[in-house]
């Protein structure tokens, strides 16, 4: 899971795949930048937050994903921006939680759905701390 900031504020979350070659390249200049603070009101025991200055593009979501970040024009507020990310976390949430009802239902191992939706858990959580922190500038 990729945790995004933008000037020390939380800007959302994003799971990401690799193939090896590509994954070991990026690790390599991840591990350049290492050693930042967590952005304000967000410290993740497990995370390792990078400094300022690593990019990436994601084809198919470079529209999209770019301009919640502020990168492209859009037509929402940040208020809106904050709820949205919320109401997705929980949809993503219930999503994750059927497919666990169905593997399991299925006789199938649940591990790893299990430690994902921990993950969207936490995920979420970030995204009401951001929301709550928009309501309270309000």
């Amino acid at each position: 899971m990729v945790l995004m900031a933008d000037k020390g504020r939380y800007m959302g979350g994003a799971f990401v795949t690799f193939k090896a070659d590509k994954r070991q390249a990026l690790w390599d200049r991840v591990a350049a930048k290492t050693g930042a603070p967590p952005p304000t009101g967000l410290a993740k025991e497990k995370a390792e937050w990078l400094k300022p200055g690593l990019v990436g593009l994601a084809p198919g979501l470079a529209e999209g994903f770019l301009g919640r970040l502020g990168a492209m024009p859009s037509r929402e507020t940040p208020l809106e921006t904050a709820e949205r990310h919320v109401r997705e976390g929980e949809e993503r949430i219930a999503r994750q939680r059927r497919l666990i009802d169905q593997l399991a239902q299925d006789g199938h191992p649940t591990d790893d759905a299990l430690r994902v939706l921990q993950d969207f858990f936490q995920e979420i959580q970030a995204q009401q701390i951001q929301l709550l922190e928009l309501l309270r500038i309000i």
